[in-house]
């Protein structure tokens, strides 16, 4: 009698044993899946978010018909709410190094881009170019609608209408810094050939810091970093 009881506790016992370490096992199952599938999903945001932010867009390449982007107001205008933290980042550092940036032109729709493509066209008709000419000459510096930066958020233009003296050292502080907060100036003076789009001291584009880092050391525009 003693000898199946002592069986029978033995196989409880051992019962009890399987069914803490089965729980335990699953547990720590549960908690390795969960963070997996965690890191997972932030490495596909992060992907997700990297495409999004070096998206080229110009007349080659427009914006696809179900670009969405959402948006944020900083500095009473319209961004990407992806860039807010590393805008304000940039405009906090540069007010340390005495610069006070001002944004003139960030996110625009495609009707204010058709408005802003008509009046350049417009002008250049004024001063008696033909309409080939026009349209060339217009489409330097103004991207047709569905085909600007403007349109993503991403892009600012840097200047101060009211303060025109105070471009220059705005502009000079962003050529040498902006990358450090994931902006790049867009189109160089010596990348004219590559991007056909006019010397713009003024349009920085959000790329991200990775990006941006890179491109700054190599000296490249954004066709030559996707390229």
């Amino acid at each position: 009698m003693k000898k199946k009881q002592k069986k029978s506790f033995n196989k409880i016992f051992i019962l009890i044993i399987l069914f803490i370490a089965i729980i335990g096992f699953y547990k720590s199952g549960n908690i390795d899946i969960k963070v997996y599938a965690e890191a997972a999903n932030n490495t596909v945001n992060e992907e997700t978010n990297m495409k999004d932010y070096i998206i080229l867009v110009n007349k080659d390449n427009p914006l696809p018909d179900d670009y969405k982007v959402e948006l944020e107001e900083y500095d009473n205008h319209l961004v990407s709410k992806d860039i807010i933290s590393d805008l304000d980042d940039m405009y906090k550092n540069a007010k340390k190094d005495g610069v006070n940036l001002n944004i003139n032109t960030s996110y625009r729709d495609k009707k204010e881009q058709q408005e802003i493509l008509d009046r350049r066209i417009k002008l250049y008709v004024q001063e008696g170019l033909n309409k080939k000419d026009t349209e060339e000459k217009a489409l330097t510096e103004v991207q047709l609608p569905g085909c600007s930066e403007h349109e993503t958020g991403l892009a600012i233009d840097f200047s101060n209408p009211n303060k025109p003296e105070d471009n220059e050292p705005m502009w000079n502080w962003l050529r040498e810094n902006s990358y450090k907060f994931g902006f790049i100036l867009r189109y160089p003076k010596d990348k004219i050939d590559i991007t056909n789009v006019t010397n713009e001291e003024w349009h920085f584009r959000y790329v991200g810091k990775e990006v941006a880092k890179e491109m700054k050391e190599k000296n490249i525009c954004l066709e030559e970093y996707l390229n």
